[in-house]
């Protein structure tokens, strides 16, 4: 990292989190990032670092049940509900601000749903590989396996495997245990149960601001299935695809992402 990463927590209606900034001095732009399933902000601060370095402040947040934010049961849980806690905490970090809005995976279905909700509060849209309904196979792991999540994540060769899918490669044991250390908490399994059998809310086509949409060319997680049916709802949009990145590039791949993502905010801010 080439920016001091600040922290703060945010006491917000379901439960406290943790935020993560970088560069919130002066900036060009106001960034708000949201992760994907199973991941924090952490997985964020690559893609966070660079942007800082070309004049942005980015915050990102942890959604209940991961990172350091709250998971018990009165904990927001779904798409929907993660969206409308995640523009409460960005009201409190960047009041009265526009915002560059940026999800990950899970995080680009909350961040689109933030952006049907409010779409005033936005100055653009980038959604990075997002995931915005869950599989029939994840529903049904929500409701039969959740339970054995716990047992699951001592299993080193199996959570490496994930990983790797995920990644395209093995991270460093800090990062592995920053991803598994909030997945191993006793409320954990219950809430991921109900996250991952909610069935999908509907939506209308998002118009109201710039949208950018990323893919990974080698996503083994999502593949090429969601591609039609998100770009369904954002029409309009820049499509761009990162030849051989995998589900995870904002992490691994945080420079050819940024690379991709700062004329449009750039256009975005300017416009």
């Amino acid at each position: 990292m080439r920016h001091t990463t600040d922290e703060m927590s945010v006491d917000a209606p379901g439960g406290r989190t943790r935020v993560l900034l970088v560069n919130t001095k002066n900036p060009l732009g106001r960034c708000f990032l949201v992760h994907g399933l199973f991941d924090s902000a952490e997985g964020l601060l690559p893609l966070m670092d660079l942007l800082a370095g070309a004049g942005y402040a980015c915050a990102a947040l942890d959604l209940p049940g991961f990172g350091r934010a709250d998971a018990g049961r009165e904990a927001p849980c779904g798409q929907a509900a993660y969206a409308r806690y995640a523009l409460d905490v960005a009201g409190r970090v960047f009041p009265g601000e526009a915002l560059c809005l940026i999800g990950h995976s899970m995080g680009g279905g909350v961040a689109l749903r933030m952006a049907a909700m409010q779409p005033r509060s936005l100055a653009c849209l980038t959604l990075l590989a997002p995931a915005v309904r869950f599989g029939r196979g994840a529903r049904l792991m929500g409701r039969t396996a959740a339970p054995f999540l716990p047992a699951y994540l001592r299993g080193r060769r199996a959570v490496h495997g994930v990983m790797i899918r995920a990644l395209g490669e093995l991270p460093g044991e800090d990062r592995q245990e920053s991803l598994l250390a909030p997945l191993r908490r006793a409320e954990t399994a219950a809430f991921l149960g109900r996250l991952m059998a909610e069935r999908y809310e509907p939506m209308r086509p998002f118009t109201e601001k710039p949208v950018l949409l990323l893919w990974g060319g080698q996503d083994r997680v999502l593949g090429r299935w969601p591609h039609g049916f998100t770009a369904a709802l954002v029409p309009g949009a820049r499509m761009r695809v990162l030849p051989g990145a995998p589900h995870c590039f904002p992490e691994t791949r945080p420079q050819e992402t940024c690379a991709l993502l700062l004329p449009f905010l750039e256009e975005a801010i300017g416009g």
